[in-house]
């Protein structure tokens, strides 16, 4: 089977980055092609499609104020992105996609080629980013699933009233 395993960081920086290099060691191990995806960084080991990487985001030396915005954008939809992760896809067609930690630095706008392509893709969820606000689906110190179903204004509305009162 072919596994495009998919993380920000593709070298031991953090938990994510640690467990999503050991997935595709193991995967490799018992016989499935990997392939890693991310973003460019020194420390990065030699991956073979290393020129499909995105580029490397740096949130602790944002810069200018113009890449501060461009970052924040990048955040909800990253053109780069999605171009460089459709060029792999027409070169590695996978059979599957791993999604690991991707909500910021390379954005959901992959998402969009998964689908276009019909391959299955499956995610490890460390944390709620993707699904709620605030990141912790808590509110006022207990479980909230008040965005639900995609009703993510939910959280602004709640932030509001904490605010008014």
């Amino acid at each position: 089977m072919k596994i495009l395993l998919i993380n920000k960081s593709l070298y031991p920086k953090g938990g994510d980055a640690i467990s999503t290099i050991t997935t595709g060691n193991l995967l490799s191990s018992k016989g499935h092609k990997v392939i890693f995806w991310g973003m460019t960084h020194p420390l990065n080991p030699e991956y073979t499609y290393k020129d499909y990487f995105i580029s490397y985001i740096d949130f602790n030396n944002p810069g200018s104020a113009k890449k501060q915005l461009r970052m924040a954008v990048n955040m909800l939809y990253s053109f780069e992105a999605k171009r460089n992760i459709e060029k792999l896809i027409e070169i590695e067609r996978s059979d599957i996609v791993h999604l690991n930690n991707f909500a910021h630095q390379i954005s959901p706008s992959i998402l969009h080629v998964f689908k276009k392509y019909r391959i299955p893709s499956v995610m490890t969820m460390r944390d709620y980013k993707l699904i709620c606000l605030t990141s912790s689906m808590l509110l006022h110190g207990k479980p909230c699933e008040r965005c639900k179903n995609g009703r993510f204004y939910q959280c602004l509305i709640d932030c509001s009233n904490n605010i008014a009162n």
